[in-house]
């Protein structure tokens, strides 16, 4: 069975300690002792367990942090201000994301697999609001989107059916006002217009 080794350091310190009281030993003997075993390669540990692990500066601010919370792993690193600016987890669904923070630890990038299916990269403005983004969809299509200050994709660029290109412009509301793409029969070239309601008002050919 292994022992902790911070354990094993505090017992050899004891017995030390024990030994020395009889022997007149000084606490930087101890101490010294304690540091030449730990360092001399005569423990040999190779695993080590703990719900977290936390690494630090010299000014003592956590700079990276390995943990687990609510079935979540996550690696987390922060900058001299202990800001979030990276982080990589594996959710309870064992979906995968990595993120990337601003100087004000806003989210602004990410890759993850959006609703656990489709692998996507997103990127966000300076308040966090999602404006651009690739995306594969579940039925193997690309698209490639912009959107708008109201959070709807203003541009959007896809590859549907059976590799069918659409290019698609929409309002600032989302509602879609132009369709050029090609036709599932034959891949004739085609552009609609659209009203604000909705309803086809020009197409060509």
């Amino acid at each position: 069975m292994r022992m902790n080794r911070s354990l094993i350091a505090l017992l050899i310190a004891l017995s030390i300690a024990m030994l020395g009281c009889g022997q007149g030993a000084s606490q930087a003997q101890v101490e010294e002792a304690v540091q030449t075993i730990l360092t001399s390669g005569d423990l040999a540990i190779d695993r080590y367990r703990a719900g977290s692990f936390e690494v630090v500066d010299d000014s003592g601010i956590v700079r990276a942090a390995l943990e687990v919370e609510a079935g979540t792993v996550r690696l987390v690193l922060t900058d001299p201000q202990g800001i979030n600016r990276i982080a990589v987890s594996l959710d309870s669904n064992d979906d995968p994301s990595v993120t990337l923070f601003d100087e004000s630890g806003i989210r602004r990038v990410g890759i993850e697999f959006a609703l656990g299916i489709s692998p996507s990269l997103s990127l966000r403005d300076s308040a966090g609001t999602l404006k651009a983004g690739f995306q594969v969809q579940g039925d193997g299509g690309p698209i490639l989107f912009f959107r708008s200050h109201d959070a709807e994709n203003g541009f959007a660029i896809a590859m549907v059916g059976d590799d069918q290109p659409i290019l698609s412009l929409a309002q600032p509301n989302g509602q879609h006002r132009v369709f050029l793409g090609l036709d599932d029969n034959g891949f004739t070239p085609a552009l609609v217009f659209l009203s604000a309601s909705g309803e086809p008002i020009a197409t060509y050919p």
